[in-house]
């Protein structure tokens, strides 16, 4: 066991094992009922609650916890799970975080706020001077 402000055994640090946890309360909150998810769950998960925590900054927070793809997230589920700190089925496999994306890729851009003021603020301005 680890005490605060220390460094988690792992090769990430301990903010992206709190994240994972939080994306697993987050994803295990919306269910009908509690049960087990799959990885590509926990994986839709982590770009929802990233995106709703970081907005358009989603994919450079990833980044630097170490998520860059999501077979790094895999990687430190299986961390976890080595210490008990997660449960597996048995067919459960590192294999099943393996999307050949990046977090960068699969999480949408957030429309920049500003621009779509500006053309709105545009296309009134515009519109006044016809």
């Amino acid at each position: 066991m680890t005490g605060a402000g220390e460094q988690p055994p792992g090769e990430f640090p301990r903010a992206a094992y709190e994240f994972i946890f939080a994306a697993l309360q987050h994803v295990v909150s919306r269910l009908p009922e509690r049960r087990h998810i799959s990885g590509r769950e926990l994986v839709d998960g982590v770009c929802d609650l990233a995106s709703w925590e970081f907005d358009f900054l989603a994919p450079t927070v990833l980044e630097s916890l170490g998520l860059v793809r999501p077979e790094d997230l895999g990687r430190a589920v299986f961390e976890m799970v080595d210490l008990r700190l997660l449960s597996r089925r048995e067919e459960d496999t590192p294999a099943d975080f393996d999307l050949s994306l990046t977090f960068r890729q699969m999480i949408p851009p957030v429309r920049d706020h500003l621009s779509e003021i500006r053309d709105e603020l545009t296309s009134k301005v515009i519109g006044n001077r016809g």
